[in-house]
C-alpha cells in the first residue's frame, strides 16, 4: 500500500513537469518553423511540425481533467500558460475559431502580400506554392481522432519589414516576445460527444535560450525549497504551477541511487522535513514540511552515467502565515 501512496503522488507532478519540458522543446521547434521555415515554404517540415505538436497533445492529454480552467506554469524560470476545457462544439468548429484569432493577428503580413498585384500573387504561388500558402504562419493538422493549431500572434507591426526585424531579434535574444505570443491548441473528441481543448501559450516574454540554457551550465529556473542538492548535481528541469501548489524539480548526479537518497535521508530532517514513507525498490521517499508533500525519486536510466533525482511537490494546506 505504501508504494502504491507513493507513486500516485509523485505521478502528476512528475509527468507534468516532464510534459513541461518537452512542451518547450516544441515550442522553440514550432516558433522557429512558424517564424523561419514557414516563412520561407520549406514544404517537407509540415508533417515534422503536425507529429510534434500531436506528440505534445498527446503526452499532455492525461492531464486535460486535472488542469481544468488556466494555470500559470512557470518553466525553468519563464512564464506560460497551459488551460483546459470541453466544450460541445466539434473539433473542426474549434480549430476554425482559432485559426481565425491566429490569422487576424499577424502583424499585417498577410495584409501585405494580399495586397500584391494579382500578376505578382500569381508568380509567387507558382514559384513557392507552399510559401504562398502557408504565408499567414498559421500551422493547422487535423485528422478524424485529433487535431491542432500553432501559430505566433502579432497585434501590431507593419508587414514584411517589421517581420524580418522581429526575426532577428528573436534569433539574437531567444524571447519569443519579439515575434509575438505563441499560441498551441490541442482537440479531441470525449466519449460523450464534445470536444476537449487544451491550449498552452505565453503572454510577453518568454526567452527559449534561457529556458533551454544556452550558453549557461544548467536552464534558468529554481531549486525546491528547503532542499539541498548533491554536491555536483545540476538541474535540467524545474516546474511550477500556480506558485507553489504543485512543482517538479529534475536534477542529474553521478552518484549512485543508493547515495543520493542516503543523502537526502540526513539533509532533509534538518530542513524541517518529515519522513513518511520510502520504498528502495522503486527508489522513493516521501516527505512533508509545513503541509507540502515531497516525493524524492532517484533512478540510474540503463546505459547512463548519471542517476536523475526528481522532487515532486504538491501543497495540502496554506503556508504558515498565509490568508
Amino acid at each position: 500500500m505504501g508504494a502504491q501512496i507513493a507513486r500516485s503522488v509523485q505521478f502528476f507532478p512528475v509527468r507534468l513537469a516532464r510534459a513541461f519540458a518537452r512542451a518547450t522543446r516544441v515550442l522553440a521547434y514550432a516558433v522557429v518553423v512558424t517564424a523561419v521555415l514557414g516563412f520561407f515554404g520549406l514544404k517537407s517540415v509540415r508533417g515534422q511540425i503536425g507529429e510534434k505538436t500531436f506528440g505534445l497533445g498527446r503526452e499532455m492529454a492525461p492531464f486535460m481533467d486535472l488542469l481544468s480552467g488556466t494555470h500559470r506554469v512557470v518553466l525553468n524560470g519563464e512564464p506560460l500558460y497551459v488551460a483546459s476545457a470541453v466544450t460541445a462544439q466539434p473539433m473542426s468548429v474549434v480549430l476554425d475559431r482559432f485559426e481565425a484569432q491566429c490569422r487576424a493577428h499577424t502583424g499585417g503580413l498577410v495584409e501585405e502580400l494580399d495586397a500584391l498585384p494579382a500578376t505578382a500573387k500569381a508568380e509567387v504561388a507558382r514559384r513557392a506554392p507552399t510559401a504562398w500558402n502557408e504565408r499567414s504562419g498559421v500551422w493547422r493538422e487535423e485528422r478524424e481522432t485529433e487535431g491542432s493549431i500553432t501559430c505566433v500572434e502579432r497585434s501590431d507591426g507593419h508587414g514584411l519589414t517589421d517581420t524580418v526585424q522581429a526575426l532577428k531579434t528573436f534569433m539574437a535574444t531567444g524571447d519569443v516576445h519579439a515575434l509575438g505570443n505563441f499560441r498551441y491548441v490541442y482537440v479531441r473528441p470525449t466519449d460523450h460527444g464534445k470536444t476537449h481543448v487544451l491550449s498552452t501559450f505565453t503572454e510577453g516574454e518568454f526567452n527559449v535560450f534561457k529556458v533551454i540554457g544556452r550558453g549557461a551550465k544548467e536552464p534558468a529556473g529554481t531549486d525546491p525549497a528547503e532542499t539541498p542538492r548533491l554536491p555536483d548535481a545540476s538541474r535540467m528541469v524545474s516546474a511550477e504551477v500556480d506558485g507553489d501548489m504543485y512543482g517538479t524539480y529534475i536534477f542529474a548526479s553521478s552518484a549512485p541511487v543508493e547515495q543520493a537518497l542516503g543523502f537526502y535521508e540526513v539533509q532533509l530532517p534538518a530542513h524541517g522535513w518529515k519522513y513518511v514513507v520510502g520504498h528502495s525498490d522503486i527508489g522513493v521517499q516521501v516527505w512533508q514540511r509545513d503541509g507540502v508533500t515531497m516525493v524524492v525519486n532517484a533512478v540510474r536510466p540503463d546505459g547512463d552515467d548519471k542517476t536523475r533525482l526528481t522532487f515532486s511537490q504538491g501543497r495540502t494546506v496554506a503556508a504558515r502565515g498565509s490568508k
